[in-house]
């Protein structure tokens, strides 16, 4: 898919320069628009012209956007190593977005998380945690021969496997060439980018786009003065460095915005923590790290490098690697982490690749309130969840592709694979626990304002519970919606009940038969734009139910205001949904989720559903536990107040893994009073 994407790169000063080169990789490796924006006006990052002026062979005048707000993005890639609370309300542009090895405030706020590099710091995990994806390099437009080309796996063949240790005297001179280099490097660089250099030089300092610490000065004279030879010492200049290199090295060279073409030159890159290493390895050379700060070294070894010291170069640690080449290679590179993702989620060999396959399924806003004010809560390779602090609901963005077809295989295969039966063959089950629902909407009809634990409300003038009816007459002639009604089961109980029922779904399958084998009135119809008067030819109805339905809704809020203009004044919103706050998720929040449909877009709780319900005009009067599973406890807890001691706490506490919300329509001024109510 040839998304719209904007880049958005670190540019500060004395932050190096590898998040704008990954960015300028990304914009020329994406088979869609893509776009560089530099923040401007801003006294520590790097100007425009500067930057211009560092990679003038770059077509900036193609890639780079100055009016991003004007359009539309399918995706805002933040590579800006550390992004504020309101840097990223100001940069989100309305769309999704995505964190790159994102370490500030807005890790919390990210649609998405890669993290390339490994963290100090502890916090949220990542959606997706994958070294091989530091470079930004797109197969597609490289040579990779001898790279294996199965989806998502990592090089394994290299240096390692076949070639011995070396010998090498040091102190002393280096020799040029070191037999076996040529023929077999970490990932083999020689064969697969067809380049043969018969003798490598050996050495190669590589301190990146600045080196503020000048590092460079500080490795090459430890090396000198270990013995090494400086016309054996190759020294790479970065453009943003502002004094040259006076050292007498071996071959200066030019830093450039693809550096890494030089890489394959040499056996040994002395670098620091960052883009470096990882380019060394993928172009055949062994990288060693000296670091500017304790920081930077612990990244360092928690990726698996190997460092000679922090600003200053251990002679020891370099006699060690030069012996024993294979303590410069991190385990990660012989590993395949990207085959642990998701089928649906695009097994690329490189990050352009991988970000093609994911897309946000629903705009990365509140379903329910439509307000952006979140933070994430839980994170998995294929979804986010995220708890909006308006409306405090949780929801969550999923990236794995398209979602589920209610089609037959819906209530066929998949509800056999849940449930152990078909949905047809579970109608008698479902219906026994219709019956129980409407007895309840009963009592809650007719006693509404004697509902022992719940606030009430004074029933609506305009439909007032008959007084001369018995409680088992109070539905007959009601109207009812059954919103998601599926084969139709509640529908059938409701008509015995002496009600007109209707019925919308989106399954063809589900409405042919509610049609032809049961009579009922039904449709195939989307409630978002669902018109009854066109529809049925009704104008509004008395109850309007979704059993198991409000979590699928993407926007769920348009739908509760589209209902409550169906409902005449007095009328019952009644529904079912899974508890956010019941007792699985309450021993195991991160596996309930895991573990969540992914069709299920929002996750309720009572306290949220009474918030919600309020600010949409309803009023809870009554909210049920519909099944009890005190297996669900713990042992412990059901030794010392047995199955009922559950049973009661359960219904109690609303611990139930599922609850029953029956909400009466209030009138104007009841909503605006609980608009205001300050306890909502």
């Amino acid at each position: 898919m040839n998304s719209s994407i904007l880049l958005i790169p670190s540019i500060r000063r004395k932050g190096g320069l590898g998040h704008l080169v990954r960015m300028m990789r990304l914009a020329l490796s994406w088979k869609g628009k893509a776009s560089i924006f530099l923040e401007p006006e801003n006294p520590a990052h790097w100007t425009e012209e500067e930057v211009r002026s560092f990679f003038p062979a770059f077509s900036w005048d193609r890639f780079l956007e100055q009016n991003p707000e004007l359009q539309r993005w399918d995706w805002v890639i933040l590579d800006r190593r550390s992004t504020s609370f309101q840097e990223y309300q100001r940069l989100h542009f309305d769309a999704p977005t995505l964190g790159l090895d994102e370490g500030g405030e807005a890790r919390l706020l990210c649609s998405f998380l890669v993290d390339t590099f490994p963290r100090i710091e502890k916090g949220q995990e990542p959606n997706v945690y994958e070294p091989c994806f530091v470079p930004m390099i797109d197969p597609d437009g490289m040579d990779t021969t001898g790279v294996s080309s199965s989806p998502g796996a990592i090089p394994k063949r290299g240096l390692l496997e076949q070639s011995p240790q070396y010998e090498i005297d040091f102190p002393g001179p280096c020799p040029e060439y070191v037999p076996g280099l040529s023929e077999t490097g970490p990932l083999e660089s020689s064969r697969r980018s067809g380049r043969n250099h018969p003798k490598r030089r050996p050495f190669l300092l590589a301190f990146g786009g600045e080196d503020p610490y000048r590092l460079s000065e500080g490795s090459f004279d430890t090396l000198v003065a270990g013995g090494m030879q400086p016309e054996d010492i190759d020294v790479l200049v970065g453009p943003a460095r502002t004094d040259p290199f006076t050292r007498p090295c071996g071959e200066l060279l030019t830093g450039e915005w693809e550096a890494r073409k030089y890489f394959s030159r040499y056996r040994w890159v002395i670098t620091s923590f960052g883009l470096t290493p990882y380019e060394a390895i993928l172009e055949g050379a062994f990288p060693l790290l000296v670091n500017p700060t304790q920081y930077h070294e612990r990244l360092s070894k928690m990726a698996g490098f190997y460092s000679l010291g922090v600003r200053r170069v251990s002679l020891k640690r370099v006699r060690f690697a030069l012996q024993h080449p294979e303590v410069a290679l991190p385990s990660w590179i012989n590993r395949q982490r990207l085959e642990q993702l998701p089928q649906s989620m695009g097994r690329g060999s490189s990050f352009a690749e991988f970000l093609r396959s994911i897309r946000a399924d629903i705009p990365p806003r509140c379903p329910l309130c439509g307000g952006r004010n979140h933070r994430s809560t839980f994170r998995f390779p294929d979804r986010t969840y995220f708890f909006c602090s308006g409306c405090k609901t949780e929801y969550r963005v999923y990236f794995g592709g398209q979602g589920k077809g209610y089609t037959a295989e819906y209530f066929f295969e998949e509800y056999r694979k849940q449930y152990g039966k078909t949905y047809l063959e579970d109608l008698p089950q479902i219906e026994t626990q219709g019956k129980k629902r409407l007895d309840f909407l009963k009592k809650c009809i007719f006693e509404s304002t004697r509902i022992k634990g719940f606030d009430t409300v004074k029933p609506s003038s305009a439909a007032p519970p008959s007084q001369n009816k018995s409680r088992g007459e109070i539905l007959q002639g009601k109207r009812l919606l059954d919103v998601g009604c599926a084969f139709g089961p509640f529908l059938r109980v409701a008509q015995e009940e002496g009600m007109v029922p209707y019925g919308i779904d989106l399954s063809e399958e589900a409405i042919q038969y509610l049609r032809e084998k049961v009579g009922i009135p039904a449709a195939v119809a989307d409630i978002e734009t669902f018109d009854p008067s066109i529809t049925f030819g009704v104008a509004s109805f008395d109850i309007v139910s979704l059993w198991y339905v409000v979590e699928h809704l993407p926007r769920a809020g348009l739908v509760l205001e589209r209902i409550r203009r169906m409902l005449r004044e007095g009328g019952w919103l009644i529904f079912s949904t899974p508890n956010g706050r019941g007792i699985s998720s309450f021993r195991n929040p991160k596996s309930f989720r895991e573990k969540s449909p992914i069709d299920h877009v929002t996750i309720w709780n009572v306290t949220q559903a009474k918030r919600v319900l309020r600010q949409y005009g309803f009023q809870v009067l009554a909210v049920r536990t519909p099944s009890h599973h005190p297996e669900r406890f713990p042992s412990l807890v059901r030794t010392l107040i047995g199955t009922n001691g559950c049973k009661g706490i359960e219904t109690l506490f609303h611990l139930g893994d599922t609850f029953e919300v029956y909400a009466q329509k209030i009138d104007h001024d009841s909503r605006c009073r609980a608009s205001s109510d300050p306890r909502n």
